[in-house]
């Protein structure tokens, strides 16, 4: 027979006000009524044993950062652990954190409860988190100064649905910051954050949240930002500021209006205003904002100061039956360049008004007269675009997805790529392959993807890029590895390049690997100072500064000089031998070896003065007894006088 024995247990009701700290056990049934205060100490763990159940109805006041999860040494699975809030009023002082663990109880919070959130706090979710309000009875979460916000970590679920969201300050900090989770952000308001603050930012390769029915209002920069990412963006209503775009999408970004599986979710009805731009989309990116095969029209784009609608570098937009503003829209203000289209065919005729009363529509084929579209004209298809090739085949495919009938999508995608490869389209076809492969898990796609990486071309670096991600989704993180390294070989001195490096920051990130982690984002620091894509790396690495234990990493103060040192190897990946060349703005005592990526020094090839110029060292994959070493990842390092710098090889036997 085993019997526990816990310290510091709380269970049945409490009748005078309380204080926590150090490790509190929650018993199988603990209430902390209205009349009763709840204080908690700085480093609090509050742990659930099975089947445990919190209620709290009293007011909660947060010192310092405290952590919600599992009793470390209970030895079950969770199934029915809750921590239930009907609190009128949760206070988080100065810097203070409510951390809610991976694996631990699901945290509820009752309608009508209100966050005060003093200065740098904020809440941090890698478990599950549910502020479910109403209409009338709203959840806040706000600040008599600003705060920090609220992030769903990598794995993390939650519901964010009637909440105020409000006062958020710091350099690109989000009042939501989504991180590979697919959270539902849903009838909730979104404001007032200060210069620098996004309202909604998604980034992870995994990441597909619910954006849905929300008001954002003053917004400091992109109210909702999609990096790298998916997500399904519907019924929201963004009144932006100059300059800014209300929709941005990044890298790959893959943007969904509406949702074909849902019948709730046909129509778009966003309304984007008052920016700059409606929608701003960079780098083979795809955005479904259309009638039939892709969902989500009747949006609106109003006032928009540039463009209501931006593709650029490889972007897709499709965006038919939306309203412009104007009719006909004003071709000036939808714009794609550098081999992007956006098919803006079939333009309503009328302003369709806000979507907020309409979304539930059971067949999408009724009614399109009422918006403004006249079933019996002769509309020609309408496409902003360099090059006007194949959008029937496009939608077919698109067609063919919506029906579930995924091979047979992937073969339209397959040919344009095998028969058209000099097409941008082809391209597209890229991207939307792997698009395909997030929603169907086909796994004929990846072995297609790799007939063309002995390329040296555009369709071979886009290929590895996506198989980069592709193997990180699978779990395959020894071939993505691979794939990150051979991109930054190949493509030396491209944005291949620095996406090869991205790549590599986030699988060792997701992999728990944070030295590596750290080792890569000092090099993207260094090689490109003051990048946007860098600073977001930083921006999810500062968040995660406290978890990972790894200090971070100051922007670099590097001269001209230092910046003209150049370090590179060939080949990589190698086998047997590699060579590593580094270039020397002058003469200088030069040192140059070779690590594990535990930072094991394995051997040194150089250690002498070199003189201004080019030179080479050949690595033979030996340390410096001799022996030959195991095929993975090592770095290489050049100390030339003050200057450090490090890259990474992979030695494949």
């Amino acid at each position: 027979m085993t019997c526990n024995v816990y310290y510091n247990y709380w269970d049945g009701q409490l009748t005078n006000n309380t204080t926590w700290s150090g490790q509190v056990i929650v018993g199988e049934n603990l209430v902390i009524p209205s009349n009763v205060s709840l204080t908690v100490q700085n480093g609090t763990e509050i742990n659930f044993v099975k089947d445990s159940h919190l209620e709290i109805y009293g007011p909660i006041n947060i010192n310092g950062t405290i952590t919600i999860k599992d009793y470390p040494t209970d030895g079950y699975t969770i199934t029915d652990e809750i921590m239930h809030i009907f609190s009128d009023q949760i206070t988080l002082q100065n810097n203070a954190k409510l951390k809610i663990a991976q694996g631990g109880p699901s945290v509820i919070i009752d309608p009508g409860s209100t966050f005060l959130c003093s200065s740098g706090s904020k809440i941090e979710v890698y478990g599950k988190f549910f502020a479910e309000g109403t209409s009338a009875n709203m959840i806040n979460f706000t600040s008599s100064t600003n705060w920090a916000g609220i992030y769903f970590g990598s794995g993390s679920s939650g519901i964010l649905d009637y909440c105020l969201v409000e006062k958020v300050q710091g350099y690109g900090s989000p009042a939501i910051f989504i991180y590979n989770a697919s959270p539902e952000i849903k009838n909730s308001t979104i404001r007032n954050h200060q210069p620098n603050c996004y309202g909604i930012y998604v980034n992870g390769w995994s990441a597909m949240p619910l954006i849905y029915k929300n008001t954002f209002q003053n917004i400091g920069i992109e109210p909702i930002y999609v990096y790298q990412s998916s997500a399904f963006i519907i019924c929201n209503n963004i009144t932006t500021v100059p300059n800014i775009a209300a929709i941005k999408a990044y890298n790959n970004a893959y943007l969904k209006f509406g949702d074909t599986s849902n019948p709730n979710y046909i129509y778009g009805y966003n309304t984007m205003t008052g920016g700059k731009y409606g929608i701003y989309a960079n780098y083979y990116c795809t955005i479904y904002a259309s009638f039939g095969a892709a969902y989500g029209s009747r949006n609106r784009f109003l006032d928009n100061s540039y463009t209501d609608a931006y593709a650029n570098d490889h972007t897709y937009i499709y965006a038919q039956e939306n309203w412009w503003g104007v009719y006909p829209p004003d071709p000036s203000k939808i714009i794609a360049q550098n081999y992007s289209t956006i098919d803006y065919s079939y333009p309503l005729r009328r302003d369709p008004g806000p979507g907020f009363e309409k979304i539930f529509i059971s067949n999408p084929e009724v009614n399109r007269e009422e918006n403004g579209i006249d079933e019996n004209e002769s509309n020609e298809t309408i496409l902003a675009t360099e090059n006007p090739v194949f959008p029937q085949l496009l939608y077919s495919a698109l067609n063919k997805r919506q029906q579930g009938r995924f091979k047979e999508a992937i073969e339209i995608y397959m040919s344009i790529i095998t028969n058209y490869s000099s097409s941008e389209f082809a391209l597209i076809s890229l991207i939307e392959l792997a698009n395909v492969y997030k929603e169907s898990k086909d796994e004929s796609i990846i072995p297609f993807l790799e007939t063309f990486i002995n390329y040296s071309n555009e369709i071979a670096a886009i290929s590895m890029e996506l198989l980069m991600k592709l193997y990180w989704l699978s779990k395959d993180q020894s071939r993505a590895l691979y794939f990150s390294q051979r991109l930054q070989n190949v493509f030396q001195n491209s944005q291949h390049e620095k996406y090869g490096a991205i790549g590599e920051f986030y699988i060792y990130f997701d992999s728990g690997e944070f030295p590596n982690a750290y080792n890569t984002l000092q090099e993207l620091q260094t090689n490109y100072p003051g990048d946007e894509e860098v600073r977001l790396l930083e921006l999810l690495w500062n968040i995660s500064q406290e978890n990972i234990q790894v200090p971070f990493p100051k922007e670099m103060n590097i001269t001209q000089e230092q910046r003209n040192v150049k370090l590179y190897n060939y080949p990589n990946p190698f086998n047997p031998a590699t060579t590593i060349a580094f270039d020397l703005p002058r003469d200088v005592k030069v040192r140059v070896e070779i690590f594990d990526v535990s930072g094991r020094l394995i051997c040194t090839l150089v250690d002498e003065p070199k003189e201004a110029g080019t030179h080479h060292v050949i690595w033979n994959g030996q340390d410096n007894h001799g022996n030959s070493v195991a095929s993975g990842v090592y770095v290489y390092r050049l100390q030339a006088g003050d200057f450090v710098q490090a890259r990474k090889m992979l030695f494949m036997k």
